[in-house]
């Protein structure tokens, strides 16, 4: 009787501890349960981590070449402003030269008028010359005129009778007259003579002063017409590179509105990345804490393992036990 109630008390014990076995087995596939649920939902919150990390890089990325974009234009900006310098200081030098060949074009038409001047200068001298030669050419047709009509006089006095006192008067007027006439006329001939002397010296330093003023036109005009030729190319050089200018000056204020705009989107990207590295921060700590519990309910599955292996073992020594104790009661 003993026997059998301490088997009964065995074996009531051996049933309490194989409930609070199973209890704690229930509990702990429980646990395991929603460790691994837990661990799947883990896994799909690192999976949309991945995913948005990726979508960031890739707007990383997309940023990246828009700057490389911006840069590219800023340097395509400078350059054009470079260009723009160089093509106003053209310019500036081109009107310069302008001016220069404006002022040197005054002063050559101020010393061509003067040359104008000193060419009407000799030629009125010359005029005056030409007439005072002509006034002293009809002088001399003048007196030869006389001397002949006195020739004739003479032969009118012939016919008076000689040896009369009317005779002898106007002979000796006549003579006289004559030898005052012939003395005038030797020495205006000598005078006649010297100014025209004096005249061909004019001529000739007129005529090569003319030659000379000629040729000076000459020049002058060539040199004019260099003027005006450069003159024309450079104006021509001049309204194309305003032309070249004013397009450049367009090209730099659209884009510049352009990289207005790009700096407005850069910095609205700017924000938002900066907004979603914050976010990022936020979800790398709770993904690292969330990592730190992964890690720490891996350790307890692993001890939870353990211990359910060693359960399971020590409900097999018991299942053995029983059966063993059932055997022997039997």
């Amino acid at each position: 009787m003993q026997a059998k109630k301490v088997g009964s008390c065995r074996e009531k014990e051996l049933e309490e501890r194989i409930e609070l076995l199973e209890n704690q087995l229930r509990a702990e596939d429980e646990l395991t349960n929603t460790t691994l649920m837990s661990l799947k939902n883990k896994e799909s919150s690192l999976q949309e981590a991945t995913a948005t990390i990726d979508m960031l890089t890739v707007e990383l990325e997309r940023e990246k070449s828009e700057k490389e974009t911006l840069r590219k234009a800023v340097e395509v900006s400078e350059c054009n402003s470079h260009n723009d310098k160089r093509l106003t200081e053209n310019i500036e030098t081109l009107e310069k030269r302008l001016l220069e060949m404006s002022d040197l074009r005054e002063k050559t038409l101020i010393s061509l008028k003067e040359k104008e001047w000193s060419l009407q200068e000799t030629h009125d001298d010359i005029n005056e010359l030409t007439q005072q030669i002509a006034h002293k050419k009809s002088h001399k047709k003048f007196f030869k005129r006389k001397a002949k009509a006195k020739t004739g006089k003479a032969h009118r006095l012939n016919l008076i009778q000689k040896g009369t006192k009317r005779y002898t008067q106007e002979r000796g007027s006549f003579i006289a007259g004559v030898g005052k006439r012939l003395k005038n006329l030797v020495q205006r001939p000598r005078g006649v003579s010297a100014s025209s002397l004096v005249m061909k010296k004019k001529e000739a330093h007129a005529e090569c002063v003319l030659d000379k003023l000629r040729e000076d036109l000459n020049e002058r005009g060539e040199v004019i017409q260099d003027l005006r030729s450069n003159f024309k190319d450079s104006a021509k050089e001049l309204s194309s590179m305003r032309r070249q200018l004013e397009d450049i000056q367009c090209q730099n204020a659209e884009l510049i509105q352009c990289l207005g705009h790009k700096e407005e989107d850069l910095q609205k990207t700017q924000r938002y990345l900066k907004e979603k590295e914050a976010s990022l921060d936020v979800t790398n700590e709770t993904l690292r804490l969330k990592c730190s519990l992964l890690r720490a309910m891996e350790a307890k599955l692993c001890l939870t393992k353990k211990e359910i292996e060693e359960l399971t073992q020590v409900n097999k020594k018991k299942g053995l036990e029983i059966t063993r104790i059932e055997t022997t009661l039997t």
